[in-house]
């Protein structure tokens, strides 16, 4: 009968946690702590958890939107003697720990606990102790090396404490509530840099079969709530106005000027280019644009490869150049056809891009210094641009774009540097 209970609110508990999640994929981790009672979990009808034995705890389980079947058997028994069926609807964004345990009498029951996803201070990590044993309150004593860094004072049965705590290891001990009576330990316990460590205390004190099990859980660097955009005026002999979600904020933008990062916050934007002193309504580019959270982008309005005038979107890499090293970035958003571009250094080519298209870019890593760069038409030796002369600076990313119409011989070069990330 203890059995039947216990496998049927621990279905209650997934379904209802499952449902609870919401968004694209989450994270659910279960642990096994009632010593003796082992379970097969399917899932959709196949077998996830065979065996699933006490003092298990299972790697993260990334849950997709959708329904899920679930059924629990005895352990070898066919799913058409599941003792308990059901189903689910799952939309993930948490990540969470189902735990069977004991409670303070005895008696098997299930917890659900939220995993603290929350951010963190740079170099430490969360420790996290969930009391989950047969075993009255106790308080949590936790050292390094000859020093006490923490005490937790009553703890009982299904609660939870936790600490942010730099990166070392630890020694914990367990005491009977309000007592120097030591029920537990000392525990080695590992803290490392954005890293949750879970402790259970499973079991019974009673008949001897008290112990921990140990949970850990990635700690995600937090989601910037805005982001860089740059924006370079490419389109040759025309002064204009620049429009976001319909209010004015490039008035008067003039041909090859580059904008520093402007800093916008997360969401959706209409971008609408007119001929200076236009109404919006009279725009001659149009497009639409997404800022997401840390992101730096680089917004071209250009003309197309027929002479149209067009905007394009170009994410600007700025992860850390090696030693001595800067960042050259080549970007095709001129009326021109196909071009091959040679990069060089003194007497010697020492990069060579091939095949550029209209709104293509091309990225090296080269050594600091002066280069001069040269565009040939694709395949071609005779030079339709060229040679100009690039400088490569340290912890930079030096960006040039060919800009205008080779036919209207307008063809320039426009030149954006943006710093490299340090580390």
């Amino acid at each position: 009968m203890r059995k039947c209970l216990f496998s049927s609110f621990c279905l209650f508990v997934v379904l209802t946690t499952a449902s609870s999640l919401s968004a694209e994929t989450g994270a659910v981790t279960v642990v096994h702590g009632i010593p003796g009672v082992t379970v097969d979990v399917y899932v959709n009808g196949a077998l996830t958890l065979p065996g699933f034995e006490p003092g298990t705890v299972t790697d993260e389980i990334e849950l997709p939107e959708g329904d899920y079947d679930l059924a629990l058997t005895l352990p070898g028994g066919d799913l058409a003697d599941a003792i308990l069926t059901g189903s689910a609807s799952v939309a993930c964004d948490a990540n969470a720990s189902i735990v069977a345990h004991l409670d303070e009498s005895g008696g098997p029951t299930i917890s659900v606990f939220a995993n603290d996803l929350s951010d963190i201070a740079r170099g430490k990590g969360r420790l996290v102790v969930r009391h989950l044993a047969a075993a009255p309150t106790v308080d949590l004593k936790l050292k390094w090396r000859r020093w006490t860094v923490a005490r937790f004072e009553d703890l009982s049965n299904g609660g939870e404490i936790s600490a942010n705590l730099y990166r070392t290891t630890y020694s914990a001990s367990l005491y009977a509530a309000g007592t120097r009576t030591r029920v537990f330990g000392p525990a080695k316990i590992e803290i490392d840099r954005r890293v949750g460590t879970i402790v259970y205390a499973i079991g019974s004190l009673a008949d001897e079969s008290f112990g921990v099990l140990v949970q850990t859980y990635d700690i995600p660097e937090p989601v910037p709530q805005t982001g860089e955009v740059s924006v370079v005026h490419g389109v040759p002999g025309l002064t204009v106005d620049v429009y976001l979600n319909g209010e004015l904020a490039l008035p008067g933008f003039e041909p090859k000027t580059v904008t520093d990062p402007i800093e916008l916050p997360n969401g959706d934007y209409e971008i609408a280019v007119t001929a200076a002193g236009e109404n919006v309504a009279n725009a001659v580019i149009t497009a639409s644009a997404t800022v997401v959270g840390g992101a730096n982008v680089t917004a071209v309005a250009h003309l197309d490869a027929d002479g149209a005038p067009t905007l394009s979107l170009f994410a600007n890499d700025l992860s850390r150049a090696r030693f001595l090293r800067g960042r050259v970035v080549a970007r095709h958003t001129a009326a021109a056809p196909t071009v091959d571009i040679t990069l060089q250094r003194r007497r010697g080519r020492v990069a060579e891009i091939a095949g550029l298209s209209n709104g293509e870019q091309a990225a090296a890593d080269l050594f600091l210094g002066r280069y001069a760069a040269t565009v040939f038409p694709g395949g071609g030796e005779e030079p339709v641009a060229g040679p100009v002369r690039v400088k490569v600076r340290p912890r930079s990313s030096t960006i040039v774009y060919a800009i205008g119409s080779l036919a209207d011989e307008t063809l320039d070069f426009v030149v954006q540097r943006l710093p490299l990330a340090r580390r």
